[in-house]
């Protein structure tokens, strides 16, 4: 909370600065004053979209997307077959119906064929997708790795202070260097914190089967 002799204005640009920035201001054992920055939370978000996914991504729906068209178009030509071989008293016209499906290579993927041979001897595919997933285990457990250093310092402390001269307020004489704020519903905070760091660490196993 911002001090209670600030206005509305006030206290809503409090909230901006200190929640925006990301920066908590602190002082150490020494009683000199230290900045904490808190970006590092934000770096496997910023890092993931440069991950080699969309690559593999592409690689994928495009092997699904043939097989489902071929099997769509090998289910609609047995349904024609059946078709004519009910209607038909020749059961020649159904022979001859079979062996030009099998000479125009309805039941096969050529296209998908080609690809995969084209594929066969690069390890792109395999090397993007261990790849993937070995930067993402890294990502996690660094993750975890930071928020149990965030944790250790902020859980049981519901308190912290954050600078707000900034810009126009710069010059201010009575606005204070260090403004005291407070977490409101800190149990919420410290339950969602488990939660979180409980998920971060069920990932890891799954990570790891999935390489």
């Amino acid at each position: 909370f911002s001090p209670t002799n600030f206005t509305g204005k006030q206290s809503a640009y409090v909230d901006t600065a200190c929640w925006d920035s990301l920066v908590h201001h602190g002082f150490d054992a020494e009683g000199n004053a230290v900045t904490k920055s808190l970006w590092a939370l934000k770096v496997q978000v910023r890092l993931m979209p440069g991950c080699p996914l969309v690559p593999l991504h592409s690689d994928l729906l495009f092997i699904i997307d043939e097989l489902d068209k071929s099997y769509n178009r090998s289910v609609r030509l047995v349904q024609h077959m059946r078709k004519v071989q009910q209607a038909s008293a020749e059961p020649e016209r159904f022979w001859e119906e079979y062996e030009r499906a099998r000479r125009e290579r309805y039941f096969e993927f050529p296209l998908l064929e080609r690809y995969l041979t084209c594929k066969q001897h690069a390890h792109s595919l395999v090397f993007v997708y261990v790849l993937r997933n070995l930067l993402l285990l890294l990502f996690l457990a660094a993750t975890c790795l930071y928020l149990i250093f965030l944790h250790l310092n902020i859980f049981f402390q519901d308190e912290f202070s954050c600078s707000i001269k900034t810009g126009l307020l710069q010059a201010e004489p009575h606005i204070p260097p260090l403004i005291p704020c407070k977490l409101v519903f800190f149990s919420i905070f410290q339950l969602i914190s488990l939660s979180v760091g409980s998920v971060y660490i069920l990932l890891v196993p799954v990570v790891i089967y999935n390489a």
